[in-house]
C-alpha cells in the first residue's frame, strides 16, 4: 500500500505527553511533527495523542486507531526517571536472560547502584 505510515516517539510525563512523529512514504521520512497532549488524571496521553493525530492526518473517522498506519512506537517516561533521580522509587529487581548485558547506574539515597 502507498499509504503513509507513522513512527511515534513519545515521552509520557506526569501531566503532558510529548510527541515527535515521523511520516514515512516508501521507507523515507517525508514529514515531521511535534506536539504536546495534555492528559488529565485517568487518561492515557500516548493512546489519546496517537488516536487524535491519526484522525487529523489520515482522515480516520472512528475512535478505532488505524494500526496499519503505525510503523513503530517508541515510548519513554519521565515518571520513572524522575522517581529514580529523586529516590522515590521502590526496591526493584531486574532479571535478565544469560548473555544479556546491561549497563546502568543509579544514584540513590543509599549510594551508587551499578548493574
Amino acid at each position: 500500500s502507498s499509504e503513509a505510515r507513522f513512527t511515534f516517539n513519545i515521552d509520557r510525563g506526569g501531566t503532558f505527553t510529548d510527541f515527535y512523529v515521523q511520516e514515512h512514504e516508501h521507507g523515507k521520512v517525508v514529514k515531521e511533527y511535534v506536539f504536546k497532549e495534555h492528559h488529565p488524571k485517568g487518561k492515557e496521553g500516548p493512546v489519546e495523542g496517537i488516536r487524535k493525530f491519526l484522525q487529523q492526518h489520515t482522515g480516520a473517522k472512528s475512535d478505532k486507531i488505524p494500526v496499519h498506519r503505525i510503523e513503530r512506537i517508541n515510548l519513554g517516561t519521565t515518571l520513572a526517571t524522575n522517581a529514580l533521580l529523586e529516590g522515590k522509587g521502590i526496591v526493584t529487581q531486574c532479571s535478565l536472560p544469560p548473555g544479556f548485558k546491561i549497563s546502568f547506574e543509579s544514584k540513590t539515597k543509599r549510594g551508587l547502584t551499578s548493574l
